[in-house]
Order: structure tokens, then C-alpha cells, then sequence
């Protein structure tokens, strides 16, 4: 686990892109170069999320867990900052965790403001039919001011081939 930010990250990533990217649509036993191009991302502090996603992952302790359990330096502590950040998103969204699951959705938004510069959001949920009293990640950044896209715009912007 990391304790802060580095100068050179620039996504926040949901457990949504992640568990998709794995299970559904990148498969790594299919798209190895696009697993080892996120290694290179993780490597280089471009790609982080925050610690509860990695315990959204615990829960199926499966292939992803353990890929991502490997890779601890892309994961940021409950440092008091992200702790401040988080408190105010829930203070603004309660009903962000209301049943129960996403629990790391309120994480995820707050790595993104840990900079002046926010970092942007990688998250496969849509922004259809979300609002105030149903929140989701897309529709508390564009509340936020904070840019949020999916994994394959993040793929095109870091630029990954195949």
C-alpha cells in the first residue's frame, strides 16, 4: 500500500473496470499485452486506486484478487486527507452505499480530489438513470467537477495497442 499520490498519477480506478476488464471483456489469458500495459501504468504511478477497492476484490477471492493483491503499490491508505475527502462526498451523497455494496465508490471519487489538479475516474457504471437520490460514480463527478471515463478511453489516452 501506498501512503500518497504520485506526481505522476492520473486515474482513480472503480472496482467495476477492473472486475469487467478481467471476467468479461480482457481476459488476460486472451489479452496478456493489455494486463502487462496496466502493469506499466501501476508501475509508473499513473494508475491507482484506493484501498477499499482492493477489499471490494477480497470478497471474490479469485484470479483478479490475487492479480491486484500483487500489485499493492497501486493501492492508497485511508490517509487523513482521503478520509477527509470521503467524509464530505457521503455527507453530500448518503444514499452512495445505502444497500450495502459499492462501498469503495465513495474511496474511488476521493482519490480523484486528493490533487488540486483532479485525477480522473476510470469506472465502467453508467450515468443513465442516476441522481441525488441514486447516485452513482458518473453522476457525483459531473456534480463534482471531476472528469470520469471508461477503461477503454483509458487504454486510448495511455496509449495501449494491441
Amino acid at each position: 500500500m501506498i501512503d500518497e499520490l504520485s506526481e505522476n498519477a492520473r486515474y482513480s480506478l472503480d472496482t467495476s473496470c477492473l472486475i469487467n476488464a478481467w471476467g468479461k471483456n480482457y481476459p488476460p489469458d486472451l489479452f496478456e499485452p493489455l494486463w502487462d500495459h496496466l502493469d506499466a501504468l501501476i508501475d509508473g504511478g499513473i494508475v491507482v486506486a484506493s484501498a477499499e477497492v482492493l477489499v471490494e476484490l477480497e470478497r471474490q477471492a479469485d484470479d483478479l484478487h490475487e492479480w491486484c493483491s500483487d500489485r499493492d503499490d497501486m493501492f492508497l491508505d485511508l490517509v487523513d486527507p482521503l478520509q477527509d475527502a470521503v467524509t464530505a462526498i457521503m455527507q453530500e451523497y448518503p444514499k452512495l452505499v445505502a444497500t450495502g455494496r459499492n462501498q469503495a465508490d465513495p474511496f474511488v471519487i476521493g482519490v480523484a480530489q486528493l490533487r488540486n489538479e483532479n485525477l480522473t475516474v476510470v469506472t465502467e457504471e453508467a450515468a443513465s438513470r442516476a441522481s441525488k437520490n441514486k447516485p452513482k460514480i458518473p453522476f457525483i463527478c459531473g456534480e463534482q467537477d471531476i472528469r470520469c471515463i471508461t477503461l477503454v478511453d483509458m487504454l486510448r489516452e495511455t496509449g495501449w495497442k494491441m
